[in-house]
């Protein structure tokens, strides 16, 4: 009885042997194309924001990382404040946010209440509120990935003259 079932286990390994990499090859040919979009829809093509920089940048807002923040001016101008954040290349955190806060920093290990997002740190203009051209704030640098507070800035007013 053994010898019968070691006998039709190798004819059905065999089989299998046979079978398996020509259903594959099969399948591989027989499936659909990849879809490809030749562009966006002209409704969600959303062209960046013309920005000019003025003269405001700090370097030493932050104290645990060299983050270079400058004020951006929109063309035409307006009431809106922007910013943009550079840093060096060696400066990696995973899904890194920017909030702004009015007011001097709390130190807690979670994002305050009230604050900004204000967006992403790799995107290249950050809006942020109207009175952070007039109150002072701070910025939080926080981690989504991580889920912690990387850098809390010094409080600040964006576009003040003195550093």
């Amino acid at each position: 009885m053994i010898r019968a079932l070691r006998q039709r286990h190798r004819h059905v390994i065999f089989a299998l042997g046979v079978f398996v990499p020509v259903a594959f090859g099969v399948g591989l040919c027989e499936r659909a194309p990849v879809p490809v979009m030749p562009g966006f829809p002209p409704g969600l093509h959303l062209a960046p924001p013309a920005v000019t920089p003025t003269g405001w940048c700090r370097t030493n807002l932050f104290s645990k990382f060299p983050i270079t923040v400058r004020q951006l001016r929109e063309n035409p101008p307006t009431l809106r404040v922007a910013v943009a954040f550079t840093a060096a290349p060696d400066f990696l955190q995973p899904d890194l946010l920017v909030y702004w806060q009015p007011g001097s920093p709390i130190l807690a290990d979670a994002l305050p209440d009230g604050a900004t997002l204000a967006g992403g740190f790799d995107a290249p203009v950050l809006f942020l509120p109207a009175e952070a051209g007039t109150r002072p704030g701070f910025f939080v640098l926080y981690s989504l990935a991580n889920n912690k507070i990387v850098d809390v800035s010094r409080p600040t007013i964006i576009g003040e003259a003195s550093p």
